[in-house]
């Protein structure tokens, strides 16, 4: 089975340090997880049990019996300590660690061979769906070579070119069941339209994010298969940061909201193939406050908001780091330029939008994507006081209030309840507008059987099926 897909620096096979598209499709394969984010449900995985003592300020997570690495090692306890601390340590892990903040790191300890214990700072309900099923692969103590490195998914590694071709094959002695494809191969192809050539002339098998331009010229095309997820989907977004002026001024937020036709956006933008978002993160997920009114295109209140408040004209920093969002910045002008509003773009290259952080961190007003993730997952981690990154700055104190309430009640129902408050608070104050979510699109040859998408859209190798 071959698989193109966007590349990276290459390099290490590094869970902390995931450079690319490939190297998280190779690590998903190579590593096992406690339990994975699935299609509207938790997916298990290694975890016999992740469970929380009365208060939630100690987790206890258990292995199931009989799991071995790839050298023929125990899967222990012990490794599960190792994984947690390395995930969790801003110097080996700089993405993730923020996730682990909470951990008592001076009393995590395993009990026995199968039996971890994590003690918190404080209690966290959520730690299972927020922190446990996000991304913890299990990491063999004192086995730090990410090149070949030594895990007990479903494939082990053959070879690595450091460059994002990956060769796995399929460990015989995994615990669950046989893959049926011996060899899977990551063929790096960076241009979405060198991929569905490669796909159609039989270079590559799997053809992975497709943009829907490029995918809308093979409809109807009997040979090649087309999968739509809304896991892994980007959530499609104008960012207003509410520190800086003019977005400091909720009116002016307010006006900026109404003048975005969404549904204009997902026909010209994404070609009719996407999902109207509603300025949250998390669709189609478990937690999703669907209760909130859809936003509205309303240009005449726009108008006026825009004229008490002396606003002519805006700038705004577009990148297109998700396919289309320099393309929606572009409606967005024209459909300003209707009531009278200026708005200029300031076009950054993709590779550069990221590398500069200060500099996102003082925008006032810019592109931006999300990867659609449960909302116990995304707002800690984007929104409020102690956000890891926060763009838009907002931090209302009772955001802050119903965030803390969600991961630290015990009763699921009340803790769903404060979720819901805390989105319903972003959608009236916040400076996000998830105008929609472009779905993860991959193609496939019709010799390809049973692809399965799951957390971040992620395929699952070991359910793949190659005919000949």
């Amino acid at each position: 089975m071959r698989i193109g897909g966007l590349a990276g620096a290459g390099g290490p096979l590094d869970p902390g340090n995931v450079t690319s598209v490939l190297s998280f499709l190779a690590i998903n394969s190579v590593f096992e997880f406690p339990a994975l984010h699935g299609d509207g449900e938790l997916e298990p995985g290694v975890a016999e049990s992740i469970t929380p003592n009365g208060d939630a300020t100690v987790w206890t997570l258990t292995l199931r019996e009989g799991l071995l690495f790839h050298d023929g090692s125990p899967v222990r306890a012990q490794d599960v300590v190792a994984s947690i601390a390395y995930m969790g340590n801003f110097e080996t892990s700089p993405t993730y660690a923020l996730g682990w903040i909470d951990v008592d790191w001076a009393n995590l300890r395993a009990i026995d061979d199968r039996t971890a214990e994590i003690p918190l700072l404080r209690p966290r309900a959520d730690y299972l769906e927020s922190v446990f099923a996000v991304f913890l692969p299990i990491i063999k103590e004192g086995a730090p070579d990410f090149m070949v490195p030594v895990g007990s998914g479903p494939y082990q590694v053959e070879s690595n070119d450091g460059a994002d071709g990956v060769v796995v094959v399929r460990n015989d002695d995994w615990w669950e069941f046989k893959p049926a494809v011996e060899r899977v191969i990551t063929v790096p192809i960076n241009d979405p339209g060198a991929r569905i050539n490669a796909l159609k002339s039989g270079e590559i098998d799997i053809a992975y994010q497709l943009p829907p331009a490029v995918v809308r010229a093979e409809e109807g095309n009997d040979d090649i298969t087309i999968i739509r997820s809304s896991l892994g989907a980007a959530a499609m977004i104008f960012s207003m940061n509410t520190s800086l002026p003019p977005f400091d001024n909720p009116e002016v937020r307010e006006a900026v909201r109404l003048s975005v036709d969404r549904q204009t956006m997902i026909n010209s933008v994404l070609l009719g193939q996407g999902q109207l978002g509603n300025d949250l993160v998390g669709l189609g997920f478990p937690g999703y406050n669907d209760q909130l009114p859809q936003r509205t295109h309303d240009l005449e209140r726009a108008q006026a908001l825009f004229a008490a408040n002396g606003i002519s004209e805006l700038d705004i920093v577009a990148s297109d780091i998700a396919p289309g969002l320099v393309a929606s910045a572009e409606v967005l002008a024209a459909q300003l330029a209707t009531i009278g509003v200026t708005l200029n773009i300031d076009e950054l290259p993709a590779d550069a939008f990221f590398a500069d952080i200060p500099r996102l961190l003082s925008t006032p007003f810019m592109t931006m994507y999300f990867s659609n993730r449960p909302a116990a997952v995304h707002l800690p981690q984007f929104v409020g006081s102690t956000a890891v990154v926060n763009v838009t700055a907002f931090a209302a104190p009772e955001f802050d209030a119903a965030m803390l309430a969600a991961q630290s009640t015990a009763d699921a129902e009340e803790r769903l309840q404060h979720l819901l408050e805390a989105q319903a608070i972003e959608w009236e104050q916040g400076g996000t507008i998830v105008w929609g979510f472009s779905p993860m699109i991959l193609a496939h040859s019709p010799k390809v059987e049973n692809v399965k998408v799951i957390s971040d859209g992620l395929i699952e190798f070991e359910d793949l099926v190659l005919r000949a």
